[in-house]
C-alpha cells in the first residue's frame, strides 16, 4: 500500500514562494539595479545668494519605482545643496555637487562667483576735525538684496588732499583749514563719499565769578585742546561755575558747542 503524505510539501512550498520574493523587488524576476547617474540642470557659474535646481536622471534596470536620490556638495561652505537638488551659492570657489542613488553617484561642477556690489556706504557721512590726525572711516558694501558683503576690499581717495588726506586704513587727517574735503571709498566699481572741514580750534574759557558760593575760594584752573580726540581736556581747582565754548559764536564754519559746569 502506497501512504501520501500532502502535508510535507506545503514547507518546501512556502520557502520558494519568499526566496523568489526576496530576489524579485519589482515583481519580474531580477533585481532593481542603478547603472548610471546623470545630474542635469547644473549652471555653469553661479553667484552667492543665487539658487539653481538641479536634477538626477538615473539609468536602472528591473525598477518598478525610481531609488531614493540622495545630494551632497564639496566644499559645502561655498555652496549647500537641499534634498530635492537646490543649490544655493554661500562663498565663491569652486563646488560639486553630487547624486547618489543605489550606490552609483553622478555629479556636476559649478562655479560660485561673488555677487556684485549694489551699494558703499561710509561711516561716518561727514566729519568736522582739526589739523592732525583725525578718526577712522568704514565703508560697507551691501548687495541689491540689501545683505552685507564680507572681505570686499575698500580703497580710500582724498580729493581734495590738500584740506584733508585718508590712509587706506580709513584714518582721515586734516592738513589745512577749509571746507569739504571729498574722502572716497571705492569697492569694485561702485563708491560713496563723505564731506570733511578742517577748521582750526578757537577756544575761550572763562570763569563765571559772580556763581561762586560766598566764603569760597576763586575757582582756576587749566585747559588744553587734544585734536586727535577732539575733546577738551581740563584741570580745576577751587568751587564755583565756569564756562567754555569751542569755535565761538562768530567762527566759520559756525559750529560751536557750549558746556557749564558747576
Amino acid at each position: 500500500m502506497q501512504i501520501r503524505r500532502p502535508l510535507q510539501c506545503a514547507p518546501l512550498l512556502t520557502a520558494v514562494v519568499l526566496a523568489a520574493c526576496s530576489t524579485d523587488p519589482s515583481g519580474s524576476g531580477s533585481q532593481c539595479v542603478v547603472t548610471a547617474v546623470t545630474v542635469t540642470g547644473a549652471p555653469a557659474t553661479l553667484q552667492e545668494g543665487a539658487t539653481a535646481q538641479l536634477a538626477a536622471t538615473l539609468t536602472s534596470q528591473d525598477c518598478a519605482t525610481a531609488p531614493s536620490v540622495s545630494w551632497s556638495s564639496n566644499p559645502s561652505a561655498n555652496a549647500s545643496v537641499s534634498a530635492s537638488g537646490l543649490v544655493t551659492g554661500l562663498s565663491a570657489g569652486g563646488v560639486t555637487v553630487t547624486a547618489t542613488a543605489g550606490g552609483i553617484s553622478g555629479s556636476a561642477n559649478i562655479q560660485i562667483t561673488p555677487a556684485p556690489v549694489a551699494v558703499v556706504a561710509i561711516t561716518p557721512d561727514s566729519l568736522v576735525l582739526g589739523v592732525g590726525t583725525g578718526p577712522r572711516a568704514t565703508a560697507e558694501a551691501r548687495d541689491a538684496g540689501d545683505n552685507v558683503l564680507s572681505g570686499r576690499t575698500v580703497t580710500w581717495t582724498s580729493l581734495d588732499p590738500a584740506i584733508a588726506t585718508v590712509a587706506q586704513t580709513g584714518v582721515v587727517t586734516g592738513v589745512s583749514v577749509g571746507d569739504s574735503a571729498r574722502i572716497v571709498a571705492t569697492v569694485e566699481t561702485v563708491a560713496d563719499t563723505m564731506y570733511v572741514h578742517v577748521i582750526e580750534p578757537r577756544l575761550a574759557f572763562a570763569w563765571n565769578n559772580n556763581q561762586a558760593t560766598a566764603g569760597t575760594s576763586t575757582p582756576s584752573g587749566s585747559y588744553a585742546y587734544n585734536s586727535a580726540a577732539g575733546t577738551l581736556e581740563f584741570n580745576r581747582s577751587g568751587t564755583g561755575t565756569y564756562s567754555f565754548v569751542y569755535g565761538g559764536l562768530n567762527s566759520d564754519p559756525g559750529w560751536w558747542t557750549e558746556t557749564v559746569f558747576t
